[in-house]
């Protein structure tokens, strides 16, 4: 593990300034459909890799424990250059000041079009990475409730049953839809939950999402309608896993149970990739499951197929039914890899099978 930090912290120094600024990891946004790959300065795998690793840093002896404490010091600087211009405590996936939207491109960034509104995803990761007032966190609450479903807008994107819950957005842009995201609302409740909140009328009905999805079995059988941001099962059982490892509320059993049983299921499937394997197996051991996976050796992970963790769906935001009725389709999707945060997922398996 401390071999993995050490290459951890080897990339965060080595990675090319010419694309990401200091202290930031390097990742890249792909469509093999359009060959399309280009270097992405987004704040989201740096927060990824800092949160994750400070979660598990306590299991781990004083040497790894000062690696982690380096990334984490060489990271947060950078947080402020993604906050809201006018100085609001809200953040964007891309620098914005000035906006930086699809940088190192040559098409979206030219674009307003292009430019994304602020989102609670990369904020709520950047509040669990850093050390905001309680008054800064009730205020977040209170800025997301503003935003949540049938607040000024309704969601249209949704499953039909669920589309009545006035469960957090994905965006804060005015102009936006309202998005639901089984991912995302594990993040902002996971947020608050460290943040010794209680559950609002909005943080409520985002946990009915995340609880009917899993009881619907949903996040197996529709998973990009459940995460349009994430869309992939293993993903969001991660997700879910561990916010209930985190969460003390009203029919977590019920969902731990279908939860473990649709994670097994998953296990199962041998077309999995490797690092979604990985990520079911450590959402099992989260849930204090066995599990089957055993992680090999360096030589066969190196030939294993980059994990795209974050996608965007290019059509997701239309609320046309036809344009919505092709937004699953894998050619409108960018998505995203990050060769540091892949090692991070490593590391936290060989944690938790320690723990």
């Amino acid at each position: 593990m401390e071999k993995l930090l050490q290459d951890i912290l080897d990339i965060q120094k080595e990675t090319n300034r010419k694309y990401w600024a200091e202290g930031m990891f390097s990742s890249y946004r792909i469509n093999h459909y359009w060959a399309y790959k280009r270097p992405d300065n987004n704040v989201f795998f740096t927060t990824c890799i800092v949160f994750t690793l400070n979660q598990i840093k306590q299991y781990l002896p004083k040497a790894s424990q000062s690696i982690i404490e380096e990334i984490s010091k060489l990271a947060e600087g950078n947080f402020i250059d993604n906050q809201e211009i006018n100085g609001e405590f809200i953040y964007n996936f891309y620098p914005t000041k000035p906006s930086k939207h699809f940088g190192n491109g040559f098409f979206f960034k030219k674009f307003k079009h292009f430019q994304l509104p602020h989102d609670s995803d990369d904020t709520a990761l950047i509040y669990l990475c850093s050390k905001f007032s309680s008054e800064k966190h009730l205020w977040l609450q209170k800025k997301m409730a503003q935003h949540a479903n049938g607040s000024s807008k309704d969601c249209k994107n949704t499953f039909e049953n669920l589309k009545e819950l006035k469960a957090y957005s994905t965006w804060f842009g005015k102009n936006m839809s309202i998005e639901l995201d089984a991912c995302v609302l594990c993040n902002v409740l996971l947020c608050q939950q460290k943040a010794g909140l209680q559950l609002d009328e909005n943080g409520k009905a985002s946990w009915e999402f995340i609880k009917e999805i899993v009881l619907q079995g949903l996040f197996l059988s529709r998973p990009f309608k459940a995460s349009p941001n994430y869309a992939r099962s293993s993903i969001i059982g991660y997700h879910i896993a561990r916010l209930l490892e985190n969460i003390d509320i009203q029919d977590v059993d019920i969902v731990k149970e279908h939860l473990i049983a649709g994670l097994h299921f998953l296990e199962k499937d041998v077309k999995l990739p490797f690092y979604e394997k990985l990520m079911v197996s450590t959402s099992l051991l989260r849930l204090g499951q066995n599990t089957n996976f055993e992680i090999p050796d360096q030589k066969y992970i190196d030939k294993q197929k980059p994990l795209n963790y974050f996608i965007a769906g290019m059509l997701s935001a239309y609320e046309n039914k036809f344009i919505n009725k092709l937004a699953h389709l894998p050619f409108f999707h960018i998505k995203w890899q990050c060769e540091a945060f892949q090692k991070v997922l490593l590391i936290e398996n060989l944690v938790l099978r320690i723990k």
